[in-house]
């Protein structure tokens, strides 16, 4: 388990706005053999009917494979001659937070501590089995190709953070954190607004906005996109996850892009 004092190193990649989950899914599905082709010919080929294509070899290579459901990729990778190949980074999922520290309404992802504690609530192995059928690699920060100095500089701290699904952490380490919010002045050297207004009643955390003597609960609203099948199935993991700890109350928003 990590160690729980606060630690200077706040990892500027992955404490920010976004945490990075990064999974990274193969890059081609190809049809194996050994010859070079005279001819090559595109064509637009929905994720249902990819196996058909492939199985009647009428294609060669899926260059889309992360459109691809997760049901056709555990079928293709049964399907003999057929292999999985990843010559680069093809694609990757993360989840963003809201960082605006509000003097109004209590927001936990204002504070660097509470957004870096999501990295421990993530569980990663579940994602990838679930979610992607194993087709994909986690990270814990983002390797840019214009960010090898920077992933250089953070490695040494990802590595000493010890980041690894740990519930049981999370909910310890954000009872502690509260209660120094409600108990510091200056917390992180910053002007606290919430002294002596967040409040552990009944298994569940309140705040009391300023000018008011009623505690409201600490809500958390999610905003989960429907049109990915991915990015919708990690969000309602994630929410499951963040209403496990069972000390927050969560308000769930699902969205979907017009297309």
């Amino acid at each position: 388990m990590p160690k729980q004092g606060r630690t200077n190193n706040k990892i500027p990649a992955l404490t920010v706005a976004a945490l990075i989950t990064a999974l990274l899914i193969v890059g081609l599905v190809v049809n194996a053999q050994q010859t070079m082709p005279s001819t090559v010919n595109l064509y637009e080929v929905t994720p249902t009917e990819a196996v058909q294509y492939f199985t009647s070899g009428r294609i060669d290579i899926y260059l889309n494979p992360f459109a691809l459901p997760p049901n056709v990729l555990s079928q293709l990778s049964t399907t003999p001659g057929i292999q999985m190949v990843s010559p680069a980074i093809t694609s990757g999922y993360d989840l963003l937070f809201n960082p605006y520290p509000s003097n109004t309404t209590f927001n936990p992802f204002a504070y660097w501590q509470f957004r870096f504690l999501m990295n421990y609530l993530v569980d990663r192995h579940a994602i990838i089995t679930q979610v992607f059928s194993g087709y994909a690699t986690p990270v814990y920060d983002w390797p840019g190709p214009f960010a090898i100095d920077s992933q250089l500089l953070i490695q040494p701290m990802i590595v000493q953070a010890n980041i690894h699904y740990d519930p049981t952490y999370v909910n310890q380490s954000i009872f502690a954190l509260f209660q120094a919010i409600n108990t510091t002045p200056n917390f992180d050297g910053m002007y606290n607004p919430w002294v002596g207004r967040i409040l552990y009643i009944n298994h569940q955390w309140y705040y009391i906005p300023p000018n008011s003597t009623t505690p409201q609960p600490v809500t958390i609203i999610f905003f989960i996109r429907k049109d990915d099948p991915f990015r919708y199935a990690i969000g309602q993991m994630f929410m499951s996850e963040l209403e496990s700890l069972a000390s927050l109350s969560s308000q769930y928003t699902a969205t979907y892009r017009r297309l």
